[in-house]
């Protein structure tokens, strides 16, 4: 990962920095239906369709379609004015997938802003656990990365 500032997206250095210290707690995919699979599970659930859009006041999309990039691709990506997702090769995991997700989820504003980190935090905890969650959360924190909730985002 390089690291730069980034004026229009002041938090994505230090988002990028707590999620690699905790990328290890989160599920990895082996196969790419495996991921696939997971994907249709979060859009499919009530979390995704009901609680987060109630929660945040953002509707998510019904449907996601999930583009499987080549390990040379420099990064995961999400189309933010579009439900589709790119997920790079050799990147294949629930932190990567809900991340993208999140950007989906929030659309607006800063790419990794205070919306986005509270919605990630939201996707990991329920769909990861509360532990991984929490040492996201803690991570955040060490970096300054500031997260909006969900009482604080309209």
């Amino acid at each position: 990962m390089t690291l730069s500032g980034d004026a229009k997206d002041p938090q994505r250095d230090a988002v990028y920095r707590a999620e690699d210290e905790v990328e290890d707690t989160c599920r990895r995919f082996v196969r790419w239906v495996e991921l696939e699979g997971f994907v249709d599970e979060v859009v499919a659930g009530d979390f995704w369709t009901v609680e987060l859009p109630r929660r945040w006041r953002r509707p998510t999309p019904s449907r996601v379609h999930v583009v499987r990039r080549s390990s040379s691709a420099t990064a995961s990506v999400a189309e933010r004015d579009r439900p589709v997702i790119h997920i790079r090769s050799g990147h294949w995991s629930a932190l990567v997938v809900l991340h993208e997700l999140a950007h989906l989820a929030v659309r607006d504003g800063e790419a990794h802003g205070p919306v986005f980190a509270g919605v990630e935090l939201d996707l990991i905890r329920w769909h990861v656990s509360f532990g991984a969650a929490t040492a996201l959360s803690e991570a955040f924190a060490r970096y300054g990365v500031e997260v909006a909730s969900p009482s604080t985002s309209h």
